[in-house]
């Protein structure tokens, strides 16, 4: 499937506030000239997904919604050095931030109302929010957080509650 620029550009349906370009645009693809555009039918379904079903939500919740980092086909995953099982290579994760609110606000927007695959808060303190979503996921929010230049470590939400505190981000 090869998507033109209307496409591309369009809202997507029932997530107006959200295109296909904004989950697909990277500045990393831009300058190596590598194409992050999907063709598998598959992923594109899945970013449409992930911006009805969560990042539509939170933007309705919360207010504007930056998205820093959408889906990264496996030559851009692999430039950028990310993991080979990352939710991004199949277009079901978003780096993201609200810039209303503090990351701590939009973590447990995320936890509460959203039932994510995968929830992190990552390199705090002053990082952003990578949110894993797929529709046929229901169990509860895989939490974790990674501290500037760490690794991503898993944890529960109330631990992580207690990282933002030492961090004084609440």
């Amino acid at each position: 499937m090869i998507l033109t620029q209307a496409e591309l550009n369009a809202p997507i349906p029932g997530a107006p506030n959200f295109t296909l370009a904004e989950l697909i645009r990277s500045n990393t693809a831009t300058q190596r000239g590598i194409s992050n555009t999907p063709t598998d039918p598959e992923i594109i379904t899945n970013l449409q997904t992930l911006a009805r079903e969560a990042l539509q939500p939170c933007r309705n919740a919360l207010g504007p919604v930056v998205v820093n980092s959408g889906l990264r086909l496996p030559i851009l995953n692999t430039a950028i050095g990310g993991s080979s099982t990352s939710w991004h290579c199949f277009g079901k994760a978003a780096d993201i931030k609200v810039p209303s609110r503090s990351l701590w606000d939009v973590f447990c927007w995320f936890h509460d109302k959203v039932p994510c695959i995968e929830l992190i808060a990552e390199e705090l303190p002053y990082g952003w929010i990578p949110v894993a979503y797929s529709s046929d996921y229901a169990g509860p929010s895989n939490t974790k957080y990674k501290l500037g230049g760490g690794p991503v470590k898993k944890a529960s939400f109330d631990d992580i509650k207690k990282i933002f505190k030492q961090q004084g981000l609440i």
